[in-house]
């Protein structure tokens, strides 16, 4: 008998994630840094990973997954962060998506 993957806690993490997110873009200002030692600490790092971590749940929730999960929000938070940096076109865009899909097509070869 084929063992049952449990996807529950991924539909909890979202959940979780998705609330902390919301928390955290009314709540905080992404101007303001704290300081820890002699490392500056930008809320936007926060909201990146809370980000990662939504969208990796919700994926594998949907597909069963885990590496497509990993691979797509990966994926979206290098094109959030490009066009952060302004070096989001279709080109950079596209190059990415094609990397994504090679990484699934190699492992999936395996």
């Amino acid at each position: 008998m084929r063992k049952r993957k449990h996807v529950l806690p991924y539909l909890l993490t979202a959940v979780i994630s998705l609330l902390a997110l919301i928390f955290f873009t009314i709540f905080i200002n992404p101007e303001i840094t704290s300081s820890l030692g002699s490392f500056t600490i930008s809320p936007i790092i926060f909201f990146f990973i809370l980000l990662f971590v939504l969208i990796f749940s919700i994926m594998t929730f949907l597909t069963i997954n885990i590496r497509l999960g990993l691979i797509t929000s990966g994926f979206v938070i290098s094109i959030l962060f490009l066009q952060i940096i302004g070096f989001l076109n279709l080109i950079y865009a596209g190059i990415l998506l094609a990397v994504a899909i090679l990484i699934e097509l190699g492992f999936r070869h395996k």
